[in-house]
């Protein structure tokens, strides 16, 4: 503050001085009053080089002192300002949207999978299914009055935002109070209640059979996950549904009764949820000699019971039995196989063991056109050296979704 009040006597001194002035040159006698020149003494084509070099070097002093004061200005101010321009210069809490990667995102998918809104892994990567749990879980939000006012968006995003409006036909528009479309963005609000504590009530409402609805919903989503429920998230209460619940129940040490009750739904929708003992092998293959039929049972509710396919076959003959008894299967052997002793072909092969197989009807050779119509005509009867004989179709599913180890029970 001292050098400036210094500097400003020293500028008022120069102003004053510079007020008036006489240069001499030949003689002839000219004044200048500030930095305006004036009339000669006498006319003449300009001013000469004297009173051209005098102005230069005035105005470069000028310039040398309001530099100077600048920069002392901006010294003395620095410290004062110092707190606000930190603050300044601190960004905003970044917004967790498609394509971001961290801890975060990974603590936002699992609060997703836990509270029924999303059925990926938590992987810690923002993808399209990320992206669409959010959504829902806005939406969900939005209709029960719990997701408040966002802030406003960055500059980028609200222009978007006009774009969009403006590309809307006069159909489509709608009062914004009455439409509500999920960004799928974590921000403010939404952030808080993702990744903080408490901020999510677990439990809405009792649910049983005939219930329906976002909730019911979210039981399945979260049934699913646990892998209790292997599908059919429609939001129905259905007997599916509870027998899934019930399920749970008597793995986590509840009571079955297949109710989703305060204390059921506190459970399941926590991270201390017991997992379904889902086996290794998705499905336990039987097999009728008698039936000449295959079935293909899935694990559901602590047991291979629900039958997901019904296939015909053809066992062996008489005097080729197809052996009995329950096997672990060696697996694929060929989606073409040829058996040399009978001079024939098959498709999608599988041994059960040894030189028993599942295979498809057969063929004269490696050729789909070559097929052996009688082979088809003949499933649904015993016909084979041994081997279980199955439609192309259902030796295909088998060859594709059972791995080796699947079990097979023959009888």
């Amino acid at each position: 503050m001292k050098v400036k009040i210094v500097l400003i006597f020293l500028i008022l001194a120069l102003v004053l001085s510079a007020c008036s002035y006489q240069v001499v040159e030949d003689r002839k006698t000219r004044t200048i009053h500030g930095f305006l020149p004036v009339a000669l003494a006498e006319a003449d084509t300009g001013p000469p080089e004297g009173e051209r070099t005098l102005r230069k070097d005035i105005f470069n002093w000028f310039k040398t002192l309001f530099d100077t004061l600048k920069n002392v200005e901006t010294e003395e101010k620095l410290p004062i300002e110092d707190e606000k321009a930190i603050e300044e210069i601190v960004p905003a809490p970044t917004p967790l949207a498609n394509g971001a990667r961290g801890d975060d995102v990974r603590s936002v998918q699992k609060r997703l999978r836990e509270w029924g809104f999303f059925t990926g892994s938590a992987d810690g990567i923002f993808g399209s299914m990320t992206e669409r749990a959010v959504k829902e879980l806005q939406t969900y939000l939005h209709k029960l009055g719990e997701l408040q006012q966002e802030k406003e968006l960055p500059e980028l995003r609200k222009r978007i935002s006009v774009v969009k409006s403006q590309e809307k036909t006069a159909s489509d528009t709608q009062d914004s109070t009455q439409t509500y479309i999920p960004d799928g963005v974590i921000e403010g609000r939404l952030k808080e209640i993702l990744l903080g504590e408490g901020q999510f009530a677990l439990f809405r409402e009792e649910m049983a059979r005939g219930a329906r609805g976002d909730e019911v919903r979210r039981l399945q989503t979260r049934l699913y996950v646990l892998e209790y429920l292997s599908g059919g998230i429609d939001g129905q209460f259905g007997v599916n549904t509870a027998n899934a619940l019930k399920y749970f129940q008597k793995r986590n040490g509840l009571k079955q009764t297949g109710i989703a009750d305060h204390e059921t739904q506190m459970l399941l929708f926590s991270e201390y949820a017991v997992k379904s003992d889902k086996p290794e092998f998705p499905y336990f293959i039987e097999v009728s000699v008698a039936k000449q039929r295959v079935y293909a049972y899935a694990w559901e509710n602590g047991s291979y019971s629900k039958l997901v396919r019904t296939m015909k076959c053809s066992t062996g003959l008489p005097e080729t039995p197809t052996p009995v008894g329950t096997f672990s299967m060696a697996g694929q052997a060929g989606k073409w196989y040829y058996f040399s002793k009978y001079d024939c072909w098959a498709q999608y092969a599988y041994r059960i063991y040894g030189p028993y197989l599942f295979h498809s009807v057969i063929y004269s050779e490696k050729d789909t056109s070559t097929l052996r119509q009688s082979s088809v005509n003949n499933l649904g009867s015993a016909a084979s050296h041994g081997c279980i004989r199955l439609s192309v179709e259902d030796a295909k599913w088998l060859y594709e979704n059972c791995a080796a180890g699947t079990k097979v029970k023959i009888y």
